[in-house]
């Protein structure tokens, strides 16, 4: 707006050969970097506001696209600042500029609203387009093709307001990465989303410059056509191998770090005697680490896939209170800690476990449990054995026909005294202890 203002050319155009940015254009972004911006708050006033930005940026660019459809004058190209210098629909953007900002008002509206049948997010799939049609509009000032960017006989789309689409495109896409499916994949930790972030920046713009280059040593005369299109092509089969095999290599040491992290996985929860499992309540699918025999003594040739074969090995007076804990983590998303038996299948002996539980949400919105589960047979039988060790020892120090007492050397007082030391003495156990 400071290039209306102060009649600042620079600021307006790129060069002076080239179309100039209209004030309506510049007036679309301001409404939609608001918008953006407010939507990234997160916040109830923020989130109030941002699709009324996004319905200010789509009502422009309709109401422009009407007035060129039915050579019609709102009085809104012109309502900011005069433009004398062009003599066709002064003031107004070009018809390209208009659908770019309907898309981007829709993108806008539609940010935190998916297609609930399909799935989909609308405005990822705008912002897409958006995206695709700037870089064409683009390529059209970096190849000299004018018909890319300007409409016969309307005004054409400028070179900055090509880039400021681009940039409002990145935007939208980075508004919400967590909720439409290219973002998802793009930003996700898995090999495919390594796999997009390493092909996808080089397979976009070194093409553009490979054909930029072939362009201009045509038009100097160095070759013709069919020489050009035979070095584009030869370019560009060895920049794609180059960057296959640059993927490749960066796929390959992933693949080698997590079979690492894998294998000390593995190790780990062998050697604490642990497996983690996952259930879906709703479909009664099971997920369990390989380890799962091993820890609950399961027959190699049992299946163990579904949430009702896991109960089925719970001790009968267990399998109420474990279906219970099951409903209220998947219920409340809290974290639940019991202890439970099995019955294991290869012995036929009853082991005790204890669970750890947690609640999240899986990729199709569907509500998970999942945790760990320790073999704690061995540390329950100690336990045990320790109760009954301390059991015998308090009824041989009560029983005993002489008089006991315990003396700490260092706080310099009685522990304890049974039944005859008391009779002994006279005194009770607290009277004696101080």
């Amino acid at each position: 707006m400071l290039g209306w203002t102060l009649h600042i050319p620079l600021l307006t155009e790129v060069s002076p050969g080239l179309a100039s940015m209209k004030p309506n254009t510049a007036l679309g972004f301001l409404f939609a970097g608001a918008s953006l911006l407010l939507a990234r708050g997160r916040t109830t006033r923020a989130l109030r506001y941002a699709p009324l930005l996004g319905g200010a940026v789509l009502l422009l660019g309709g109401a422009t696209l009407l007035e060129y459809l039915f050579s019609w004058d709102a009085g809104i190209d012109q309502l900011l600042f005069a433009d004398p210098e062009s003599p066709r629909f002064p003031g107004r953007m070009s018809p390209i500029s208009a659908l770019l900002f309907v898309m981007l008002g829709s993108a806008l509206l539609l940010l935190d609203r998916p297609l609930r049948r399909a799935r989909g997010w609308p405005s990822e799939f705008l912002a897409l387009l958006i995206g695709a049609l700037s870089l064409l509009v683009l390529l059209g000032y970096l190849y000299g093709v004018d018909v890319l960017y300007a409409v016969p006989t309307f005004s054409s789309i400028a070179l900055h307001t090509a880039l400021g689409f681009a940039l409002s495109a990145a935007a939208l896409l980075l508004a919400r990465p967590e909720t439409g499916a290219f973002m998802k994949r793009m930003t996700s930790q898995t090999p495919a989303g390594l796999l997009c972030r390493q092909l996808l920046p080089g397979s976009i713009v070194v093409p553009c410059v490979l054909g930029w280059l072939q362009l201009k040593g045509q038009r100097a005369g160095w070759y013709g056509t069919e020489v050009g299109l035979a070095l584009f092509a030869a370019s560009s089969v060895i920049w794609l191998s180059a960057l296959t095999w640059l993927t490749a290599s960066a796929l390959e040491r992933a693949g080698r770090e997590r079979l690492q992290n894998d294998m000390l996985r593995r190790t780990g929860f062998r050697a604490a005697r642990m497996m983690a499992w996952e259930a879906d309540l709703a479909t009664g699918a099971l997920r369990v680490s390989e380890n799962a025999h091993e820890v609950l003594g399961l027959l190699p040739s049992s299946p163990f896939d579904r949430l009702e074969q896991g109960i089925s090995i719970i001790h009968v007076d267990d399998q109420d209170a474990i279906t219970q804990a099951l409903e209220q983590t998947a219920r409340d998303g809290v974290t639940t800690d019991r202890r439970f038996r099995i019955v294991r299948q290869d012995t036929h002996a009853t082991a005790w476990l204890e669970w750890r539980s947690v609640a999240r949400v899986g990729s199709d919105g569907a509500t998970l449990v999942g945790g760990v589960l320790l073999d704690i047979d061995d540390a329950v039988q100690r336990e045990g054995a320790l109760r009954v060790s301390e059991a015998r020892y308090r009824m041989q120090f009560e029983s005993a026909p002489e008089a006991i007492l315990t003396y700490d050397v260092d706080r310099g007082s009685l522990v304890e005294v049974n039944e005859n030391a008391e009779r002994l003495f006279g005194y009770d156990r607290q009277t004696l202890a101080r």
